[in-house]
């Protein structure tokens, strides 16, 4: 209750909030997944931020989808890359199909920050070759300097 409560009342810091938040999952994520998703609100961006980090960080299947309607919701490049990022961070195949298919088919910035936001899986093989055979496809000049950027061949 008092997680809930300090989630609440909010913090001039926007990393107490995802704390918070990010305890309130990890003690009972079943039970507090729809409490947490409340804090996606793209009015605010630090505390939406704040929430798609933990929810991110909590790796809920259930999260998915929060995360998804959140970043179609949302304008503001910044807030579009951390929830991209969160979505990263699930390292569901669900998740990472997603961000896949934001490179091949959505605009190039969203392309993009998709690109950065895959990069926390750079030590992944598999995920490198495939990410790089979807950039291929695009044709894009700027989507393939990104992932060689990102994704370096000698890694």
């Amino acid at each position: 209750m008092l997680l809930r409560l300090k989630a609440r009342l909010g913090d001039k810091e926007p990393d107490v909030l995802s704390e918070c938040l990010s305890g309130l999952l990890t003690i009972e994520p079943a039970e507090n997944l729809a409490f947490v998703c409340q804090f996606l609100d793209t009015v605010d961006p630090a505390r939406c931020e704040a929430a798609a980090l933990a929810l991110g960080k909590s790796r809920l299947p259930g999260a998915l989808d929060a995360l998804k309607s959140c970043w179609q919701r949302s304008y503001l490049p910044g807030l579009r890359e951390q929830l991209l990022l969160a979505i990263a961070m699930m390292r569901l195949p669900a998740a990472i199909d997603f961000l896949m298919e934001l490179v091949a088919s959505d605009s190039e910035s969203a392309a993009l920050a998709a690109i950065s936001a895959l990069k926390i899986h750079s030590y992944d093989p598999k995920l490198r070759e495939r990410l790089g055979l979807v950039v291929k496809k695009t044709g894009s000049r700027a989507l393939e300097s990104r992932f060689d950027r990102d994704f370096p061949a000698d890694e």
